[in-house]
C-alpha cells in the first residue's frame, strides 16, 4: 500500500499522522512533511548537498520527534530544504536507531510555522498490519 501522511493544523499546534508499510517510510514521510511545510526560495536549485545523519531514542516514538526536531534545525541553521533519499530504522526493545541520506537543497530563507515537534499526543506503532505514527508540533 502507498504511504500516507496527513496533517491537521489547530491553534498552537500541527498534528500530522504517517500511515505505512515500514518504519522506514514513516521516516521518509516525516521529512516530506517538514520541507512541505515551509515556504521557501530555491537559491540555488541545480545544487544540492548529500548529508548523512544518525539518530538514536529511547524508542520509535521519540525518535520520530527527535528526527522532526533535526530536519526543523538543520533546515534554519544550513539554509536548506531537505528531501531523505533513504532511511534505515531499527527497533527493538532497548530503543531505536535511523540512519538517513538526506539531499539538501539551497535556499535563500527557511519561513516555517512549525517551531519544534514535542512528546505531547506522540504515536508510533502498528494498526492493522501497517505502521502508524502521529506527531503533534508546535507552531
Amino acid at each position: 500500500m502507498r504511504p500516507v501522511r496527513r496533517t491537521r493544523q489547530h491553534t498552537g499546534e500541527w498534528s500530522i499522522a504517517f500511515y505505512a508499510d515500514t518504519p522506514a517510510e514513516i521516516f521518509i514521510l516525516a521529512a516530506e512533511a517538514v520541507a512541505g511545510s515551509a515556504t521557501v526560495t530555491v537559491a540555488s536549485p541545480n545544487r544540492s548537498n548529500v548529508r548523512e545523519v544518525e539518530l538514536s531514542a529511547r524508542d520509535a516514538g521519540a525518535l520520530l520527534a527527535d528526527w522532526i526536531n533535526e530536519l526543523i534545525g538543520l533546515s534554519e541553521i544550513d539554509r536548506m530544504v531537505f528531501q531523505c533519499s533513504h532511511a534505515d530504522v531499527m527497533i527493538d526493545e532497548v530503543g531505536a536507531i535511523l540512519r538517513a541520506s538526506l539531499r539538501g537543497v539551497p535556499i535563500d530563507r527557511w519561513v516555517s510555522p512549525l517551531k519544534a515537534a514535542t512528546y505531547h499526543g506522540l504515536e508510533f506503532g502498528m494498526v492493522r498490519g501497517r505502521y502508524r505514527a502521529r506527531a503533534l508540533c508546535d507552531i
